[in-house]
């Protein structure tokens, strides 16, 4: 089977992941490295993939997650921080002040629900999200309105 021989250097990389026989490394600058096996091409990183701000590697294809960039320009991060006192999960969104975020929350990255709309007036703002309870698995995007 192919195998890429480009490995990360150490401190060049942000994170890393690992499927069935391979491996992939986030570097700092957003773009990724794959070694291992590829029969099925998960060592195979798409040309000009740049942007990638998490990455998931599973049994024969991986998963990159590319930051979006708000339609006034800029950066948008959606980022957990520790549960609030009263253990509901507690979010902050950074990006372009003056505009207005949409947070939406899902179980299965596929089902989508609004959960929150926000205006971001000074950059960054926070929320709890007084919906969730027990869910084991939640996961949130922020989309510009």
């Amino acid at each position: 089977m192919p195998q890429t021989s480009q490995s990360p250097k150490p401190g060049s990389w942000r994170s890393a992941t690992a499927g069935y026989y391979h491996s992939l490394a986030l570097k700092a600058d957003g773009t990724v490295l794959a070694w291992g096996s590829s029969g099925y091409g998960q060592s195979t990183v798409p040309t000009n993939l740049s942007g990638v701000i998490a990455l998931a590697g599973r049994y024969a294809y991986n998963l990159a997650l590319k930051a979006q960039s708000p339609s006034g320009g800029g950066t948008l991060r959606l980022a957990m921080l520790p549960p609030g006192t009263n253990g509901l999960p507690q979010l902050e969104l950074t990006g372009p002040a003056g505009y207005a975020y949409l947070v939406e929350g899902s179980t299965n990255l596929v089902d989508w629900a609004p959960r929150v709309l926000l205006v971001n007036s000074n950059g960054t703002t926070r929320f709890v999200d007084p919906g969730e309870t027990i869910t084991l698995r939640r996961f949130y995007r922020a989309v510009t309105q």
